[in-house]
């Protein structure tokens, strides 16, 4: 709860523009935050996306090499294709 000054109008005119001032400062920043966001989400999906890739590409060379070990805990496993 904000107490405003009871000296008189001049003040709390005053104080009510530095308030709507801070306000649109604090819009401002919470707007640049959310773009932030969206620029990290947009760059996080690109990274799972090559890193799904990547996985994908040595899965492909372990398997054509005859390296590729499909066992987990003494159960063989077959590798599903896409």
């Amino acid at each position: 709860m904000l107490l405003l000054p009871a000296k008189g109008t001049d003040d709390n005119t005053t104080l009510v523009e530095g308030l709507r001032n801070e306000v649109q400062a604090l819009k401002g920043t919470v707007n640049d935050l959310e773009k932030a966001v969206k620029v990290l989400q947009f760059t996080s999906r690109a990274h799972q996306s090559l890193l799904e890739a990547l996985r994908k590409h040595a899965t492909n060379f372990k398997w054509r090499e005859g390296t590729l070990d499909l066992g987990y805990e003494g159960e063989m496993y077959e590798l599903m294709e896409e």
